[in-house]
Parts: structure tokens; C-alpha cells; sequence
């Protein structure tokens, strides 16, 4: 009976934790972390991320409003980062008794300053919504494939009914983006990526990355270009996921 308690009692003592990534349930500053973490609203669904630096990791997750991620990193007095739209905010907490020692507004994520037209949060938000789901193709001129290849993938969006939406890399300029693809027969906006969630989902770390979105759910990226029919199986497949997905 002893056991069973202890073992009863270990598994209460991980579910207490359950909003850490389980890299760092057992860090010092953890209920005060948990209790950041469920103010803020995360979904408890972690991502391990590049280290700031030496022996400290670093996590992120998503959380309940679209557009906004939290970050862990774990120096001797942790930090904790919300990334929005709008601005970032920054939790140091004390290495000492694990109180929070600063809790301060800072300017939002530095590619979101662009003025000019921009596939922000906002825009995602109402293509996440939507009952009939799209394709969002994120590319960059940088990437010759990403341009040579976008008319397969456009042309697959149009035979299963998705709307497509072509997406510029955030680092590049529209003008000389629309120069280098006009050679490849583009014709398309050039609307650069100015959305925090699909950067926190490294929609920008290889072109082209695609997702499927709709009926409030959004895919795992789609990395890289793909044949016609690996890439009309994969549509599949995640417009059947958003299907079964109640309205």
C-alpha cells in the first residue's frame, strides 16, 4: 500500500508540473514559472529551441491566443518571454528565492516594424477561421526552387479547393523579390511574412515551407518542395484533418 501511495504521489507531483517542458520540471523557480506560464495562457506544447548561450536551453510554446508565444530560458534566475503582435514582454525571476525581480513591456519582435504590406496575425487569424482551408506558401527569391516550383503548388491548392496565399520572406525586398520571380513567370503580391506565430513555427528557416490551415486548426509546416503527388497525399491528409475539426 506504502508503494502504491509513493507512486500515486510521484505521478501527482509531474502532473503539478505539467505547463514546464519536461526538460526542467524539477528547475527551483517552477511554481512561480507555472503560475506565469497559466496567467499567460500557454498551451503546454514545447518546443526546444536554439541556446541563447552555454548551458542554458531554451523552450517556447504556443498558447491560447494566436499570435503569441512564451519562452523559457533557464539561466541560474530565469527568464521568461511573451512575443506578440503588438509588443514583447520580459520575467526575470531571482536566482535566489525565485521572485519575479522585473516584469517589463519592450518593443515587439524587430521584422515586424515593416510598413508596407504585410501577411500578419491578424490576416492568419481569419484564414485559420474559415471553413474552406488554404495553402500558405511561404518563399523567398534567395531560394530558386521556392519560385521555380510555386505554380505545382498552386496548382495542387486549386485541384483540392484551397485557396492559395503566396508569402514573401520576411528578410527580403519586395521590389527586387518581384524583378527575380517575374523571370520565373510569377505574377503574385508581394506580401511579406509580419506573423509572430508562423515565425515561432520557423515558417522562415527554409523555402519553401508551406501550411495548411482552416476551421481554426493550423498544420505542421510542409518543408520543402515536394512531387505533385507526395504533395496532393500530404494535402490530403491535413485537409481531412481540418474536416474533422467541429465548426
Amino acid at each position: 500500500m506504502k508503494a502504491k501511495f509513493l507512486l500515486f504521489a510521484a505521478f501527482l507531483s509531474v502532473e503539478a508540473w505539467a505547463y514546464l517542458p519536461e526538460e526542467i520540471v524539477t528547475h527551483k523557480c517552477r511554481k512561480v514559472l507555472e503560475k506565469t506560464l497559466k496567467k499567460n495562457a500557454s498551451k503546454d506544447n514545447w518546443v526546444r529551441t536554439v541556446d541563447p548561450q552555454k548551458d542554458v536551453q531554451a523552450f517556447r510554446s504556443p498558447t491560447e491566443n494566436l499570435g503569441t508565444w512564451v519562452e523559457i530560458q533557464t539561466f541560474e534566475n530565469p527568464y521568461l518571454f511573451v512575443f506578440s503582435p503588438d509588443k514583447s514582454h520580459v520575467y526575470k525571476f531571482s536566482g535566489k528565492d525565485c521572485s519575479v525581480l522585473t516584469s517589463t513591456d519592450t518593443k515587439a519582435m524587430n521584422f515586424l516594424n515593416y510598413k508596407g504590406d504585410g501577411f500578419t496575425d491578424l490576416k492568419l487569424k481569419e484564414l485559420v477561421k474559415a471553413d474552406k482551408p488554404s495553402m500558405i506558401y511561404i518563399w523567398s527569391p534567395d531560394m530558386v526552387y521556392s519560385m521555380s516550383e510555386m505554380s505545382v503548388f498552386k496548382q495542387v491548392a486549386k485541384e483540392q479547393g484551397l485557396q492559395f496565399v503566396p508569402v514573401l520572406d520576411m528578410s527580403q525586398s519586395p521590389e527586387e523579390a518581384k524583378k527575380l520571380s517575374s523571370g520565373h513567370g510569377l505574377n503574385i503580391p508581394m506580401t511579406k511574412l509580419q506573423s509572430v506565430e508562423l515565425y515561432m513555427r520557423e515558417g522562415n528557416l527554409h523555402f519553401p515551407t508551406t501550411f495548411i490551415v482552416g476551421r481554426n486548426r493550423i498544420s505542421d509546416r510542409v518543408f520543402g518542395v515536394l512531387t505533385p503527388q507526395l504533395l496532393t497525399e500530404r494535402v490530403l491528409e491535413e485537409v481531412a484533418a481540418i474536416n474533422r475539426v467541429e465548426k
